[in-house]
């Protein structure tokens, strides 16, 4: 192995995804489990794969997505969560379709109807995370368009814009709204799946569970819940030492030459840099004064305090010298005696980590 690899614990995943049902405790709600992003960086085919038999629904962001897991030979009903006006697509790969705007639902009639064909449809409603979905007064519209000749409307759901541990009342609200919407539909006699909650909204509130959650991040590890219920992260980064060199004293250390050791020091290389995903800073744009001001502060302190490191040797963290290069990170190394294979792992979230990163899977048993 010359350079990092994303080693996922399939055992883990199927452990998680146990926790949350036990948590659950209702065998009445059915499981989506999101996949997009690539599986949250893990690998949406090995984890739909391993998933399969334990789960109700598969969830992706994109058409590509969904068509990507057909090819693997994943048979269970995927939703697109994201727009998409590739209705021959969708219909030729049995993907389920979301509704997020009427118009989009009069297109797909218009196209149903001209390819003596059926959809199976989600509709979307905006509760107040305002990026997709049609308003809620706009639910008796979609009724009177609503025709089953053509269209199969399978569910209707919503999207937190938070959790309930972060923020209780946007979340209370949301699933305010959300009934108002349930209601509408339930008096003009549809039976279908309702879900607005992913998977810490799940655990943590049970009134928003309905028939149906979808599980995200808390199937790959722990995450923002109140009640904890024992939820491991799924996959660990490794790489090896690949390089050892001296550095004299005061002499500068990789591009743009911004870091002057003050010692002299025993600097290692590392297989992974900002080509990989790693070492990339989050753009802030367009948040609140008020977070900008926290922000700069918490920046001002990270130059004061010596910076946290997330690469590790044998538990020791290991201070990231220079800039990270494109496929290189140097670090320096506390003690003479390590040599050039000693492993290191990368403390960085694979959703980060680009899919060309190998990864490589263990595991996989049956619950």
């Amino acid at each position: 192995m010359t350079g990092a690899v994303v080693n996922v614990n399939l055992d883990i995943l199927k452990q998680n995804l146990y926790k949350i049902k036990s948590s659950i405790n209702n065998e009445n709600i059915k499981i989506l489990a999101v996949v997009k992003a690539n599986g949250y960086g893990h690998g949406a085919d090995q984890v739909a794969k391993c998933l399969e038999e334990e789960v109700d629904y598969f969830g992706v962001g994109l058409l590509e997505e969904g068509i990507e897991l057909r090819k693997e030979g994943i048979k269970k009903p995927i939703l697109v969560m994201g727009p998409s006006w590739n209705f021959k697509e969708l219909h030729d790969n049995n993907l389920t379709m979301t509704i997020n705007a009427i118009s989009q639902y009069e297109e797909l009639l218009s196209w149903c109807k001209k390819n003596n064909c059926k959809m199976k449809i989600h509709l979307k409603v905006n509760t107040g995370m305002n990026r997709f979905g049609i308003d809620g007064n706009e639910a008796y519209k979609f009724i009177t368009l609503y025709d089953e000749q053509f269209t199969i409307l399978e569910g209707v759901f919503s999207h937190f814009a938070a959790t309930y541990k972060s923020k209780k009342g946007v979340v209370v609200k949301q699933r305010e709204r959300f009934e108002k919407i349930i209601k509408v539909f339930k008096e003009n006699n549809f039976t279908l799946l309702y879900h607005i909650a992913n998977g810490e909204n799940a655990i943590d509130y049970v009134e928003c569970r309905y028939n149906m959650v979808r599980l995200g991040n808390c199937l790959y590890g722990p995450c923002n819940t109140k009640k904890q219920i024992g939820l491991e992260k799924i996959a660990t980064t490794r790489g090896k030492i690949i390089s050892i060199s001296q550095v004299n004293k005061n002499e500068y250390i990789g591009y743009g030459q911004d870091y002057k050791a003050n010692e002299n020091l025993i600097v290692g290389v590392v297989p992974i840099g900002f080509y990989d995903g790693y070492g990339i800073s989050k753009e802030r744009v367009g948040i609140r004064f008020k977070s900008l001001m926290y922000n700069t502060v918490k920046d001002i302190l990270k130059g004061l305090i010596r910076k946290k490191s997330n690469i590790y040797l044998n538990g020791y963290p290991l201070k990231v010298i220079g800039r990270p290069n494109m496929q290189f990170t140097m670090v320096a190394l506390p003690y003479k005696d390590i040599n050039i294979g000693d492993e290191v792992e990368i403390k960085i979230s694979p959703i980060f980590i680009r899919k060309s990163l190998k990864r490589e899977y263990y595991g996989g048993l049956k619950i």
